[in-house]
């Protein structure tokens, strides 16, 4: 006995017996779809993108965690804080004031390489010398301010660490007082009895100051090679803390929808 199909399943030649009866809406829908999607991209302004590349060189005390700590997270955190700077209001103002445009017009995106100290700075202008020019200065505005917080953080770690090396001269200074007061005194003695006591007052002094001393010595020779070593990291942080390394060319087409990809979609659509 065979099986009754149900009358309201349809199959393949109902599906072709309607699109023949109904082929002149098929058509007109499939019209429309494809007439919209050669609108869209001929109606749409051209956008030009195009971007930069800056390596960011991490400071000596970030060097010294890193070194200790070489793992994804650390990584990720590095660069974070270094989109954070490159996306603050300063870095923007002085765009917007080298383009001279608003700060709403800039249209630059920065993000991070991954596993790399790379940003890339992507901009998207009218023009493809537009988009190559915002690219470039917002990635030098941020080298510019990037050295400047180096050197300035710099110049801050040294100051401190002259004010330390002035106070441990001074307390250096006040554990020899009891010593420099025997030592007068013995240049001004004048009898043989006085210049002995004198004499061993002055070595046991010695011994009871020395560990004292000695801490402090190594503590100021660490202070000072510090302030050179920070010296150095100075001159460096002109040059160094942030470098462009790959300047952003103006575009040869546009980089929105293009017709051909808008109108392969339309026929999908269309379909």
């Amino acid at each position: 006995m065979s099986e009754t199909r149900p009358e309201t399943e349809l199959d393949l030649s109902d599906y072709l017996q309607i699109l023949r009866r109904r082929w002149r809406w098929a058509a007109l829908g499939f019209t429309v779809v494809i007439a919209a999607a050669i609108a869209f991209p001929l109606l749409q302004a051209d956008i030009f993108t195009a971007e930069a590349r800056v390596l960011v060189s991490q400071s000596e005390a970030e060097s010294a965690v890193n070194s200790q700590n070489q793992n994804t997270s650390f990584l990720s955190r590095s660069l974070a804080n270094e989109i954070s700077l490159a996306e603050g209001d300063e870095v923007q103002t002085r765009v917007a004031d080298a383009l001279g445009t608003d700060v709403d017009a800039i249209k630059v995106s920065v993000s991070g390489e991954d596993l790399s100290d790379v940003l890339r700075f992507r901009a998207e202008w009218d023009t493809a010398e537009g988009a190559a020019e915002a690219a470039n200065v917002y990635a030098a505005t941020y080298v510019s301010i990037k050295r400047e917080q180096s050197a300035t953080s710099i110049d801050a770690a040294t100051q401190l660490f002259n004010s330390e090396l002035e106070t441990l001269g001074q307390e250096r200074e006040e554990i020899r007082a009891g010593l420099v007061r025997l030592e007068t005194n013995l240049a001004r003695a004048t009898t043989d009895g006085r210049i002995s006591q004198l004499q061993r007052d002055i070595a046991l002094e010695e011994s009871r100051i020395a560990p004292k001393l000695n801490l402090i010595d190594a503590r100021i020779s660490a202070v000072a090679n510090a302030i050179i070593d920070l010296s150095l990291s100075g001159e460096l942080a002109a040059v160094g803390s942030a470098r462009i390394v790959e300047v952003a060319i103006p575009p040869l087409s546009p980089s929105n929808t293009p017709l051909s990809r808008s109108l392969a979609l339309g026929i999908v659509a269309g379909g």
